[in-house]
C-alpha cells in the first residue's frame, strides 16, 4: 500500500574481540546498524505521537537528549548526542527515527530519560479558523515552562537487551490527549507530557528514516544504502547510520523526477556522499536466543577505591574523587566472560575489564536470553532536491483555498534551501503555472492531470523561490518548480450512500486533519453549483465495503480531493488506499478528574470499569471515534475498558506527575497489578486515555494503549 506523507543478525562473540565490523547481517530487506566493537551492541530509537480529541496544527518543542539507562544508572548512552526541534502534530500517522548508537556497551537497559524544552515551544490548537489558536504552554502550577525531564521505566519483563552485534529498538511514544489541557479562553495548555517507552513495536505506523547518504550497493538482490540520521526536516544530524533496503516495488523521486526498480538505486549511487535522503517504509522486530554471557548486567559487583573510601557518582559515573583507582571487590563473574590470562575480569562502572592489559574472553556454554533483530523494508525513497536544497525552498501543509494558479496554505512548514526550518503561524500564497512539475507521493511518473492535480485539502510539499517571508505570511514562487502531492484524509459522518454502493455523502468534520471549516471550497467544482461543500462532501469510495457505513456514522477515507474546477455531483474525493469505519477507526479515550482516590467502579486484571458519576470529574470525559463524540457521563452505563484481543503492539503506562517518572507495561494484567499496589491511602488518580477500538452497543472500549497519571 502507498504510503502517505506526514507530514543485524545476533553473532557470538568468538575470542576475537577487538575486531572490527562495519556492517552486521541482516535479513532480506533489513536495516543495520553499525557496531563498532564485538563487545558492543547496537540500539535504534523511533518516536511517534498518540492523537487527542483536541486537534493540533503545530506542537513544536524542544528535543534536548533521549538517555538509556541501566537501573542503577551505571550505564547511560545518549542515543540523541545533539539537540533538535520536533513538530509531535506531524508525528501521529508516522513513526521517525530519531537517533541510534553502535557502541552501546552490552548490558540490560531499564529505562529511558528523554529531556523536552517548552520555553521557546509553538503550540497552534485547531478552532476551525484558517490559522487556529496559538496556545502558551503551562506547568501544573500555571507557571512558565521550561525544560522537563521524564523518566520511563520499560517494562521489567521486556528490559532493552543489548548484546554484542546486536540491534535493538526502543519505541518512545508521546500522548498528546493525556499531556495537554487546553484552556481556549485564556488561550493556554497545561502540559503535564505522558509518554510511553517500549522494547517491543508500540504500534505498525510508516516509519521515516531521513539523513545524509553514505554508501550504495547495487549489487542484484542485495541492493541497500546506508543513512546518516537528520530527523523531523531539521538540520541537526544524530548520531549513528542505518541501512536501508528497497524492494522491487519502491518508488524513488531523485531530485524531481519519479523513478522505480533498479533505475532507482542506480541513480541513488550516482549521488555525492551527504546528499539528503529519505526513505518511508516498514520496520519490524524479532527476537531470537543467544547465550546469556552477551548480557553483562546481570551482576551487581561491589565497588570501591584502592585506598577503602568509597566512590561516588559523578555525572552516572562512579568516581574515586581523591584520585584512588576504581576497583571492584567482586571475585566471580556470572557473565562466562575471562581474561586471557587466566584471571577473572574486574566490573568497573558496569564495563567488564582485564586491569593487567590481557584480552577479555568468553568461556560461555550454557544459558540462553532473549535478543531482538530489527529490519527494515523501504517502499518510498526521496532524494536530493526532493528532500531539500538544489536551489529550491519548499513550503508544505495542507491546501486551504485556491483561485486560479495560486493556492493558500495556513500554518505551513517552511524549510529553506539552506536547511532552516520555521513555522508560518498565518497564510503562505503558493504561485504554480504551465512549467510547475507535479508528481504524486508513491507513483514512478509525473502526474498528467498538471496543476489540476491541486486542489482544496491537498496535501503538498511545493517546491520554489520563498518572498516576503514574515511571522504570519509568506509567498512561494513555484511556477518554475515543481509540486509533490500526497494523499489525504477525509474524515466524517456518512449522511447517505450513493446509489449502487460505490460512494458516500459525508458531513464533513476534517480534511487533512483539519477541520473542515477551514477550508474555501470555491473554484473546486465544474461549475459554481458543484464546488464542493463540507455539509454534502461527496466521496467515491470505488470496491471499498460499505456495510458499516451507514447513515449517522464515521469513517476516515485516504485518498485525493477531485482535480480542481473537476469536482461534480459525483464527486468531490476518490478514496485511494484507506477506508476506515467505526469497527477499525482509532477511537480515543480521555476522562479527567479533580483528583480522584476511586476513578473506577471497579478493576482486575480482565477490565476497567469507570465510574462515570464520580463527583471529581474534570473537564473532559469523552470517546471519540473520528467525527462521532460520546459524552462518557450522559451515557447512562459505566463503560468498560479491557485489553485489546488482536492488537500485538500494546504499551499500558501509569504515569505520576510529581516524580516524572512514568513506568510502563506490555500486559494489561502487569499494568492493573501494579496499579492495584500503588492506588491506595491519600494516592489520586488525575486523568485516563486509552486508544483502540469502542463499541458503542456494548460499551466496550477494546484497548491497545491506556496511560493512568497518579498526582504523586
Amino acid at each position: 500500500m502507498t504510503a502517505s506523507l506526514p507530514e543485524n543478525r545476533v553473532a557470538r562473540p568468538s575470542g576475537q574481540r577487538g575486531r572490527i565490523h562495519r556492517w552486521l547481517a541482516v535479513s532480506l530487506g533489513g536495516l543495520l546498524l553499525a557496531a563498532l566493537a564485538a563487545c558492543n551492541g547496537s540500539a535504534v530509537v523511533t518516536l511517534t505521537a498518540t492523537p487527542s480529541t483536541d486537534t493540533y496544527l503545530a506542537y513544536r518543542v524542544g528535543l534536548v537528549s533521549v538517555q538509556l539507562q541501566t537501573s542503577s544508572g551505571s550505564k547511560s548512552v545518549n542515543v540523541l548526542p545533539a539537540g533538535t526541534t520536533v513538530d509531535l502534530a506531524r508525528l501521529v500517522n508516522l513513526s521517525e527515527v530519531i537517533g541510534s548508537s553502535s557502541s552501546v556497551q552490552t548490558g540490560t537497559f531499564k529505562q529511558a530519560v528523554v529531556t523536552l524544552d517548552y520555553s521557546s515551544a509553538q503550540i497552534i490548537y485547531d478552532n476551525g479558523t484558517t490559522e487556529g489558536v496559538q496556545l502558551t504552554p503551562l506547568g501544573a502550577s500555571g507557571q512558565a515552562l521550561g525544560q522537563v525531564t521524564l523518566t520511563l521505566l520499560l517494562d521489567p519483563t521486556n528490559a532493552l537487551s543489548i548484546a554484542a552485534k546486536s540491534t535493538t529498538r526502543l519505541s518512545l511514544d508521546f500522548n498528546l490527549a493525556a499531556s495537554n489541557v487546553v484552556n481556549l479562553t485564556a488561550k493556554t495548555v497545561a502540559v503535564m507530557p505522558m509518554m510511553a517507552a517500549s522494547s517491543l513495536p508500540i504500534d505498525d505506523k510508516t516509519v521515516r528514516i531521513r539523513g545524509p547518504i553514505g554508501g550504495v550497493n547495487t549489487t542484484s538482490n542485495d541492493t541497500w544504502y546506508s543513512s546518516g540520521i537528520t530527523p523531523f526536516d531539521f538540520g541537526t544530524s544524530e548520531g549513528g547510520s542505518l541501512r536501508v533496503t528497497p524492494t522491487t516495488g519502491t518508488s524513488y523521486e531523485i531530485n524531481g523526477t519519479p523513478v522505480s526498480g533498479t533505475s532507482g538505486i542506480t541513480q541513488l549511487a550516482s549521488l555525492s556522499t551527504g546528499t539528503m535522503v529519505e526513505a518511508f517504509g516498514t520496520m519490524t522486530t524479532s527476537t531470537s536466543t543467544a547465550s546469556s554471557s552477551l548480557f553483562d548486567d546481570t551482576a551487581t559487583p561491589t565497588e570501591t577505591c584502592s585506598d577503602g573510601t568509597t566512590p561516588t557518582t559523578v555525572n552516572s559515573v562512579l568516581t574515586c574523587t581523591d584520585g584512588s583507582t576504581l576497583e571492584s571487590t567482586s571475585t566471580t563473574t556470572s557473565t562466562g566472560e575471562t581474561c586471557s590470562d587466566g584471571t577473572i575480569p574486574e566490573t568497573i562502572n558496569g564495563v567488564l575489564t582485564c586491569a593487567d592489559g590481557s584480552t577479555l574472553e568468553s568461556t560461555n556454554t550454557g544459558t540462553t536470553g532473549t535478543i531482538t533483530t530489527v529490519s527494515f523494508s523501504a517502499t518510498q525513497i526521496l532524494a536530493g532536491s526532493s528532500v531539500q536544497g538544489g536551489g529550491f525552498d519548499r513550503v508544505s501543509g495542507i491546501v486551504t483555498g485556491r483561485s486560479g494558479n495560486t493556492f493558500t496554505i495556513d500554518d505551513a512548514t517552511l524549510l529553506t534551501n539552506s536547511g532552516t526550518n520555521s513555522l508560518v503561524f498565518g497564510t503562505t500564497t503558493v504561485t504554480v503555472g504551465a512549467n510547475t512539475q507535479i508528481t504524486e507521493f508513491g507513483e514512478a511518473t509525473t502526474d498528467s492531470t498538471g496543476i489540476a492535480q491541486i486542489s482544496v485539502g491537498s496535501l503538498v510539499y511545493a517546491f520554489g523561490t520563498a518572498g516576503s517571508v514574515g511571522a504570519t505570511s509568506a509567498t512561494l514562487d513555484a511556477s518554475a518548480g515543481r509540486v509533490r502531492v500526497g494523499q489525504t484524509v477525509a474524515s466524517g459522518l456518512v449522511t447517505a450512500q450513493g446509489t449502487g454502493g460505490t460512494t458516500l455523502t459525508l458531513n464533513l468534520s476534517q480534511l487533512g486533519g483539519r477541520a473542515a471549516a477551514a477550508f474555501d471550497f470555491a473554484g473546486t467544482g465544474s461549475t459554481t453549483a458543484n464546488d464542493a461543500t463540507a455539509g454534502a462532501y461527496i466521496v467515491n469510495t470505488g470496491t471499498a465495503d460499505l456495510a458499516n457505513a451507514s447513515a449517522g456514522e464515521p469513517v476516515e477515507i485516504t485518498g485525493y480531493p477531485a482535480a480542481f474546477g473537476s469536482a461534480s455531483s459525483t464527486g468531490d474525493f476518490t478514496q485511494q488506499s484507506g477506508f476506515l469505519d467505526y469497527t477499525t477507526i482509532n477511537a480515543v479515550l480521555v476522562m479527567d478528574w479533580t483528583g480522584t482516590s476511586t476513578p473506577f467502579t471497579s478493576y482486575n486484571t480482565a477490565q476497567i470499569q469507570l465510574n462515570s458519576q464520580n463527583v471529581g470529574i474534570g473537564t473532559r470525559h469523552t470517546i471519540q471515534i473520528g467525527a462521532q463524540t460520546f459524552n462518557i457521563v450522559g451515557i447512562g452505563t459505566d463503560p468498560i475498558i479491557e485489553p485489546s484481543s488482536t492488537g500485538t503492539n500494546t504499551v499500558f503506562t501509569i504515569g505520576h506527575s510529581v516524580s516524572g517518572s512514568y513506568e510502563n507495561f506490555n500486559t494489561f494484567s502487569a499494568f492493573i497489578t501494579q496499579l492495584q499496589a500503588e492506588l491506595t491511602g491519600s494516592v489520586v488518580t488525575t486523568g485516563i486515555t486509552a486508544v483502540g477500538q469502542y463499541a458503542s452497543a456494548s460499551y466496550t472500549f477494546s484497548a491497545s494503549s491506556v496511560t493512568l497519571f497518579l498526582d504523586n
